[in-house]
């Protein structure tokens, strides 16, 4: 679990400069040197188009966690279609 302060246009790519209080549960870290794979689960039937797209943001914000707390440079994040058994890159 995380909480943390971040300017919205780091994590959301917006223009304005706000900072923003945001807090996740990331479901699979793994680190070694400088990388990290983020892993997330989902229970759903959608297609891995559909997930990428719903849940990209979610990733890129576990992501600007992980760069963070863990200090990686490279981060790679999955999601996990549990009930299709799909892998889906996001980052």
């Amino acid at each position: 679990e995380f909480l943390m302060s971040a300017p919205a246009c780091e994590l959301y790519g917006t223009a304005c400069k706000d900072e923003i209080l945001v807090q996740g549960a990331i479901d699979l870290m793994a680190v070694k040197g400088e990388e990290c794979i983020l892993v997330d689960y989902k229970y759903s039937s959608h297609d891995a188009e559909r997930l990428k797209k719903d849940y990209a943001p979610q990733l890129k914000v576990y992501a600007a966690a992980a760069k963070r707390a863990a200090g990686v440079k490279n981060v790679r994040a999955y999601i996990v279609g549990i009930l299709r058994g799909e892998w889906v890159r996001v980052l």
